[in-house]
């Protein structure tokens, strides 16, 4: 995308927003913290962290103990969330020698933030799903979903419309709505999603 064109469909333009290589938020620079633009729950108190801790150690329980587990920490941040779950499970010797800390993190640029503060620990990182073992896995995502890509359908008068972004020759932008065959995108999906909505959100990955 770029903003010489005039309309982009919603999932396209936040894509770019967000992860264009050069200028995409989560791309260029640390957003968490003091000095960025928001924080979350892991920067905030290490409590979060730790009451994940004691969940994960119980379902390992309930999983009778697997010798091998994978703790997969979907877009990590600046890394404090599975830094502080690392710290805990190594009260709890047994677990963490099952443990395969791993993340998946789409950012070169808080990958390196994750790279050193994770400097001491064994964890791996990974660009496909596709990577992984047999193992079971656990997978965390705090904040992780609302940072994906969308594509948005409106109903309007019993008819399904696409959201798009209207881009203006002054670098304005505004909502427009395109209808569309939703019967096209349930069988894209192969299933029925629409009888009874009046908005819905896909994720195509």
């Amino acid at each position: 995308m770029n903003l010489n064109e005039k309309l982009v469909a919603l999932d396209k333009f936040i894509n770019q927003a967000l992860y264009d290589p050069k200028n995409g938020f989560y791309m260029k620079g640390n957003p968490f913290g003091n000095k960025g633009d928001f924080i979350t729950a892991p920067n905030i108190s290490i409590l979060f962290s730790e009451i994940l801790s004691v969940w994960t150690i119980s379902f390992w329980q309930k999983l009778k103990c697997p010798k091998k587990i994978n703790i997969i920490d979907l877009g990590s941040g600046n890394g404090q969330m599975i830094y502080d779950m690392i710290n805990s499970f190594k009260s709890f010797p047994k677990f963490y020698k099952s443990c395969q800390f791993i993340i998946f993190e789409k950012s070169p640029y808080l990958k390196k933030i994750q790279k050193k503060k994770l400097q001491n620990y064994k964890v791996k990182w990974i660009k496909s799903f596709n990577e992984l073992n047999n193992e079971p896995n656990i997978f965390f995502a705090n904040e992780f979903f609302d940072a994906l890509p969308i594509k948005q359908f409106i109903k309007i008068k019993n008819r399904w419309a696409e959201r798009y972004i209207e881009i203006s020759n002054n670098k304005s932008f505004k909502f427009i709505n395109k209808f569309t065959d939703m019967n096209l995108i349930e069988q894209k999906i192969g299933f029925k999603i629409s009888q009874k909505q009046k908005i819905l959100e896909l994720i195509y990955v």
